[in-house]
């Protein structure tokens, strides 16, 4: 600014900046210095400058187009180059994902000045077929792309630049170098080299915004490549003092904004350099401005269309139309549109859980609405707004069906449009609906309607994909004064500008930086090959513009998360670690104290307060004598599957089991339940059959077509059956057959069958005045080489188990109180019970006629979902001694320990396993989920 102000006459300078952010500030900091009326230097950024160079100096300028037109020529140019070689083209809505990326690569490409070259051997092992193709006629492919557009008349910004960087003697002919400062720019393409390299060697001034000593690397580099000389400028502003850093880890996002609210609620200066927030997810947005202390805020950032409740109800819709069969909707996706905030219809929802088949017509849905006097508003939803989807068949098609639904979204949200106070009346939930509606007016359907694509015939998956993919770029901006208050922007929104004291957020590994995309294209060593920048690039750039904020504050606060998330299955623990970028700061200060940073004034944790007095989840309901009185009448018997689920959650038992309450369920349209319940009843009937004469059974014996006789039979009595399409009967008598004939071919050669679907019990006693029966159905029990095996059939998930493992169980080890960790402990140490418990129930029955039974039974899951195959408790070449004896003294101490929990613990406490809470049905009406 110094520089700029000791000209003559400033007016004439042009000052190129990366953003439009910085050129507000420089125009306050100007109104500042200098008191009186003042002609402006012409401050752009540079795209704005090399547009306006285009068009004024261009005889005959060309049309600019957006990326999705772009897309659109790709297509055409892929489209000829596969019919040229007599190969069928792929259609545009199987493509338009692709062209997207080709897109951007082409934009990389030129502003690189790469002129690529077909690929002729890509990594086959790493790539789709799509993918090889692509790469084999890249270079072709970018020359017909860019003789197209030539065609046309058409240009894209990063092809411009491209044409200014090649010759940028003709096309800056009319400029004067001398007059340009050129300010803040860090990591150049090559096409930014180019130009800026030929506006410094004719005069032109470049300004870095860094420290000299050491230089950041890709300074480093310039600086280097250039071979040029560094003039540091004095600043008399410049603090010579490290900043303050403070350092703090949260538990949750939450704990991170209230310790954010805390640091603000001291500032009472709102200069706009005085204070800035820097989120580093843009998801964190919304719960931060309700964070934000009353005081007044600037937020440059943008939040994303693809989190607004508008976006949501489209996106619904679109999930209607989608699972659309026969022109029937699904009722499990209609009742989620319906429960929505924007399609409040009293009592619908409930009628349409009622209604008992897995799908509606729209003539059955118009007359639920009828008997509840809802029929015109139902009728309008389905003309006005549903049918359109349906129908649509070009993204013209779309523009019109989003047209109707931002039309009902307003009548929904602004039912009197004649309120002049509408804005001052309006909440600030309803000022953002508004934005994303007037955001889809003038971002989105421009796109649909005007794309050169608009007309092209479209499937209605493909239309609705093209649709997700323009809204995952568009952010919904928010009103506020720019110079004015606490500015909340994103990281490189802070290029240029300094500030007293800045609050980052969310600076997380994963998040800053972020995790890296796997791209379908170019894989990482393909870039290389291209002459693009690797992954390593964009991380300096990051570390340059956080290191360079940082240092030009006085005081910087960071935040981030520590949290370990419970993983599903066979995953790591998922984690929130600070970034290494954190840990790079905390090093360097524990390098310069010489000690290792501990907790104090600079770094806090967030603290949870537990009760002393026990610690339990609020979610737990207490029990009280009424409950103990219940528990003993209605545990009169119990089985393997009962005790299972209380010891994954003990409220779900109570719920069912305790209260008999069944929750209500929205039909499926395929009901799986009923299907396994039909492989088990044709399993059951098939051996039956088998064994009337004679119990031992060959597997050459076996009837593939006889069993599924049987599965069709019972199958076609089921009620969803009924409603079924052909097609969904077809799959579902396929997946059975092939299911089924994968049991058959991984039966013994030979077994001798005991039993089929056996009551096993056994009356235990808990205490003196005190007993319970166990129960359960064993599916089938064989005989096999003086083994004993009892099966049990799972269509289901089937969870592998370890016998051998499970007798390290030891119940003494247990706490003695019945309280939340001892069955914690308990589901650590055992936590399976379905087989160990049938295997005692039968050897206890057994034991009468054949005494070393206990040493000679083991049990077996059927894995009738995918592979056909026995998963044994313990394999029958490994039963001994041990494991009888473990049987009836361990493990039925075990089941004791867990029916006294049921009797005696004073809670009913949530479940053990947090993952189970989402497919819970009674997760609505529960705390804990």
């Amino acid at each position: 600014m110094n520089d700029l102000l000791k000209k003559n006459e400033p007016w004439v300078t042009t000052v190129l900046l990366p953003n439009r952010r910085a050129g507000l500030f420089l125009k306050h900091y100007l109104s500042k210095r200098v008191h009186g009326p003042f002609l402006l230097p012409r401050i752009l950024t540079l795209e704005e400058w090399i547009k306006e160079i285009y068009l004024n100096h261009t005889d005959s300028p060309k049309e600019f187009i957006d990326e999705y037109d772009q897309a659109w020529i790709i297509f055409e140019a892929y489209k000829s180059l596969v019919e040229k070689n007599g190969a069928r083209p792929p259609l545009w809505d199987d493509f338009f994902p692709w062209a997207m990326r080709i897109q951007r690569l082409f934009e990389e490409l030129d502003l690189e000045l790469t002129d690529p070259k077909n690929i002729e051997y890509p990594p086959t092992e790493t790539l789709s077929r799509v993918a090889i193709s692509i790469l084999e006629r890249l270079g072709d492919l970018y020359g017909i792309f860019h003789n197209l557009l030539e065609e046309r008349g058409l240009i894209t910004y990063s092809r411009l630049f491209y044409e200014v960087a090649r010759t940028p003697s003709s096309f800056l002919q009319h400029e004067n170098p001398e007059n340009f400062l050129i300010v803040g720019f860090y990591a150049l393409t090559n096409a930014e080299d180019q130009v800026f390299r030929w506006l410094f060697d004719n005069g032109a001034r470049i300004y870095w915004h860094s420290e000299t000593d050491p230089l950041p690397e890709l300074y480093r580099r310039w600086k280097e490549n250039w071979k040029v000389a560094i003039n540091e400028v004095e600043c008399d502003s410049c603090k010579e003092e490290s900043p303050t850093l403070s350092f703090f880890e949260a538990h949750d996002l939450h704990a991170e904004l209230k310790e954010l609210k805390k640091g603000l609620s001291k500032i009472d200066d709102f200069e706009p350099d005085r204070c800035a927030v820097v989120p580093l997810l843009n998801t964190s947005l919304i719960p931060l401005l309700h964070h934000l202390p009353d005081v007044p805020v600037n937020l440059t950032m943008g939040y994303p269309l693809n989190l607004t409740g508008p976006y949501t109800f489209i996106k619904l819709l679109m999930n209607i139309v989608s699972g659309l069969v026969e022109s029937k909707f699904h009722l499990k996706d209609l009742i989620e549109f319906l429960r929505g905030p924007y399609t409040d219809y009293p009592g619908l929802v409930d009628a349409l859980r009622e209604y008992g088949a897995p799908f509606v017509t729209k003539e059955e849905l118009i007359q639920i609405a009828n008997r509840l006097g809802i029929k015109k508003e139902i009728l309008l939803l389905i003309e006005e707004i549903l049918i359109p989807f349906e129908t649509a068949r070009s993204t013209k098609d779309l523009c019109l069906a989003l047209n109707g639904v931002i039309s009902y979204l307003k009548s929904r949200l602004l039912p009197d449009e004649n309120d002049e106070n509408i804005e001052s009346n309006s909440s600030d939930l309803l000022k953002l609906d508004l934005s994303v509606l007037m955001v889809l007016e003038e971002n989105v359907l421009p796109i649909l309607e005007n794309g050169f694509f608009s007309h092209v015939p479209m499937t209605t998956r493909g239309l609705f994909r093209f649709f997700e993919d323009i809204s995952s770029s568009i952010r919904i901006p928010f009103e506020g004064e720019p110079l004015s208050g606490i500015q909340v922007m994103g990281l490189l929104e802070t290029r240029l500008i300094n500030f007293e004291e800045i609050f980052f957020i969310d600076v997380n590994e994963g998040v800053f930086p972020g995790s890296e995309e796997v791209d379908p294209i170019l894989p990482y060593g393909m870039r290389i090959v291209l002459g693009l920048p690797d992954r390593y690039r964009e991380e300096l750039i990051l570390k340059y513009h956080f290191e360079r904020l940082i240092k030009g504050s006085k005081v910087t606060h960071l935040m981030w998360q520590y949290q370990t998330n419970k993983a599903s299955n066979n995953e790591l623990e998922a984690k929130k670690v600070r970034s290494r970028f954190i840990e790079k700061l905390i090093w360097e200060i524990e390098k310069k104290e010489a000690k290792p940073l501990s907790p104090n004034e600079r770094v806090k944790f967030s603290r949870v307060d537990l009760p002393l007095n026990g610690i339990f989840s609020e979610a737990a309901l207490k029990k009280d004598e009424e409950h103990l009185r219940v528990l003993r009448t209605r545990l009169g018997k119990i089985s393997p599957t009962a005790l299972e689920l209380y010891l994954t959650c003990p409220k779900k038992f109570y719920f069912e089991k305790i209260l008999g309450l069944s929750p209500g369920k929205v039909p499926e349209e395929i009901d799986h339940g009923a299907i396994g319940t039909a492989v088990h009843k044709a399993l059951e009937r098939y051996y039956r059959e088998l064994t009337v004469s004679k119990a031992y059974i060959k597997k050459d014996e076996l009837d593939i077509d006889r069993l599924f006789l049987f599965f069709k039979e019972i199958l076609q009595g089921e009620e969803f059956f009924q409603h079924l399409s052909s097609e969904r009967r077809y799959l579902v008598f396929k997946g059975a057959y092939f299911r089924l004939k994968k049991f058959i071919e991984c039966q013994p050669n030979y077994t001798e069958i005991q039993a089929l679907e056996k009551v096993l019990k056994k009356r235990l006693s808990i205490y003196d005045d005190f007993s319970i029966e166990l129960f359960g159905i064993a599916d089938r029990i064989d005989k096999r080489d003086q083994h004993f095996l009892i099966l049990d059939y799972k269509t289901g998930y089937v969870e592998e188990i370890n016998g051998l493992k499970l007798m390290n169980f030891n119940p003494s080890a247990l706490e003695a109180t019945f309280n939340e960790d001892s069955l914690l402990e308990f589901r650590e140490q055992i936590g399976h019970i379905q087989l160990p418990f049938y295997n005692y129930l039968f050897c206890t029955e057994k034991q009468g006629d054949f005494k070393q039974v206990w040493h000679h039974t083991t049990a077996a899951y059927v894995d009738l979902r995918k592979t056909g195959k026995e998963q044994f408790l313990i394999k029958p070449d490994k039963l001994g001694e041990e494991w009888g004896e473990w049987l009836k003294a361990d493990f039925i101490e075990g089941i004791k320990f867990l029916i006294k929990h049921i009797l005696h613990s004073p809670y009913w406490y949530p479940a053990t396993d947090p993952l189970s809470c989402r497919w819970c049905d009674y997760r609505d009406g529960c705390k804990h989920s």
